[in-house]
């Protein structure tokens, strides 16, 4: 068998012109290990790193040091560009940055030796030698390694190839990386929206638990445990139903003034043909939605009913001083006065009530309550049955959080109230305000015959008025505690009401003032 000597082409970074052969040899030998150190360490680091910024740092310190430059820049590119991501050295003061993004510069690894560097290289910052590596993510370029050199020593060809090895493990990262962001940057989209929807939103897990729950569905539901308090307004809703099928229902929740009527739909997320996965659950408030259709019905029939006995009552009247002179019948022209009377009475209080439900509410302010009062007790004054009207009113406890509009609405329709159901011509009532906490309460009250305690709840509802065989034959709509509960609840307060001793009742307007000041 014939012997064979291997020669190495070029001469190794650190060999000798008197070097032999072996000697060559060696030095060839140990630069591969280099060189398969540096692929080996940059694979093992790019396996784990998904940050830009620090993506671009080790990259280069890996490239330059690949190629023993202390000199160097790496660019990160996008639509706009190429921008600066690091860099080391002087590099930035000795490059022409506005030549690197020309095409042969970003189309592949360059050697730029010589004189062919002048082009990139500042005139001012001396003569050098440039290797430039651009860092594609599939077709797109992501960046550009710049090493640069003393003009006595050139790249080689295997400087290039050892960059464009390190740069393609660096775009397989950089591609990673900023997969991620955009899979991070679209799930942080996902959750604002779940977050700030207007419905509630929950997922639930094949076994119940709840995965999700933004806040608009733990405030409605009342609780984290979306199942359990499903499950205690129908115990139908177990998980197994929920991922049956899609499921729509209407359900009421809590009692009294805090209950709620809400409308829950599930959509069941199977993960595959057989196997049951996720349920998402949204929840929307219906209670506002009810009450008004309620308001709404109510307002029909109390209409119907209250205006016919005044029209009734004019009809009659007409018909018989028809063809008849109207001064022979000063009895039925009195009457048609006061039906007249009552139908404008009930129209304005109608308009009143409407324009609380529709008027803008957008505008918020303050008023004084003396200042109201005093107007109040003006306008009576001037009446048929004059109130002794008593006013207690507290220090700290006379600036209202209600324009000036709308707290003369409501004291005013609590006042009347209190005169029309108070026996005598000079009824007795007293408006007394003070503070409790966060919170200013202003309390109407009367000597009338008061209201029986089963009537209570049914007397705070809209278009309520109690029985004549408590309150006398009084007309009336029940539309004024209604005006007087909307105006409150509007800006998150509420109407009480209890019994006055000896006798009467009290109904006290309960007013959120922010910050413990109104």
């Amino acid at each position: 068998m014939p012997h064979r000597t291997f020669l190495p082409i070029g001469l190794p970074r650190d060999a000798r012109t008197t070097d032999s052969v072996d000697e060559r040899v060696g030095l060839h030998l140990l630069e591969a290990l280099d060189a398969l150190d540096t692929l080996y360490k940059s694979a093992a680091f790019f396996a784990e790193a998904s940050d830009e910024a620090e993506l671009a740092r080790f990259t280069l310190s890996a490239c330059l040091d690949a190629v023993r430059s202390s000199d160097g820049a790496l660019f990160l590119a996008d639509e706009a560009g190429l921008h600066l991501a690091d860099h080391r050295g002087d590099a930035t003061a000795r490059l022409r940055i506005e030549e690197l993004a020309n095409t042969k510069v970003l189309s592949q690894p360059a050697l730029w030796n010589g004189s062919d560097a002048d082009t990139l290289v500042a005139e001012a910052a001396g003569s050098a030698n440039v290797l430039t590596t651009p860092i594609h993510v599939g077709a797109a370029l992501a960046g550009l390694v710049v090493a640069i050199a003393p003009r006595a020593n050139p790249f080689s060809t295997a400087d290039a190839k050892l960059i464009a090895a390190v740069a393609s493990q660096a775009a397989i990262a950089l591609g990673r990386a900023r997969h991620l962001r955009q899979v991070e940057q679209e799930r942080e989209k996902l959750r604002l929206v779940v977050q700030n929807h207007p419905e509630g939103i929950a997922v639930l897990d094949r076994h119940g638990d709840t995965r999700l729950l933004n806040p608009i569905a733990r405030e409605l539901l009342g609780g984290d445990d979306v199942l359990a308090v499903l499950g205690t307004v129908d115990g139908t809703l177990e998980p197994a139903v929920l991922q049956a099928d899609r499921i729509e229902r209407e359900i009421a929740i809590g009692s009294g003034t805090g209950s709620r009527v809400l409308l829950v739909k599930t959509r069941p997320l199977a993960t595959a043909a057989h196997d049951a996965g996720d349920v998402v659950v949204t929840v929307r408030d219906l209670t506002r939605l009810r009450r008004e259709e309620r308001l709404k019905r109510n307002f029909v029939s109390l209409i119907s009913h209250k205006l016919r006995t005044p029209l009734t009552a004019l009809g009659c009247a007409m018909h018989m001083i028809e063809g008849t002179p109207p001064a022979e019948h000063p009895e039925l022209l009195r009457e048609m006065g006061t039906r007249v009377q009552d139908l404008g009475g009930l129209v304005d209080r109608l308009f009143q009530f409407t324009e609380v439900l529709e008027g803008s509410w957008g505008r918020r302010g303050t008023s004084d309550l003396a200042g109201t009062c005093a107007d109040i007790a003006a306008a009576l004054a001037a009446g048929p049955r004059p109130p002794q009207l008593v006013l207690d009113l507290g220090g700290d406890a006379t600036t209202v959080p209600l324009p000036a509009s709308r707290l003369r609405l409501a004291l005013q329709n609590l006042v009347d109230n209190a005169v029309k159901f108070s026996p005598g011509d000079h009824p007795w009532v007293r408006i007394a305000s003070h503070r409790r906490g966060n919170l200013l309460e202003i309390d109407v009250e009367d000597r009338g015959p008061g209201i029986p305690a089963s009537e209570h709840a049914s007397i705070l509802s809209a278009f309520h008025q109690v029985d004549a065989e408590f309150t006398g034959d009084v007309s009336g709509a029940g539309i004024g505690i209604a005006i007087v509960r909307e105006v409150v609840g509007r800006i998150g307060g509420a109407l009480e009401l209890r019994d006055a001793k000896p006798h009467g009742c009290v109904f006290t307007l309960v007013l959120p003032c922010e910050g413990g000041a109104p």
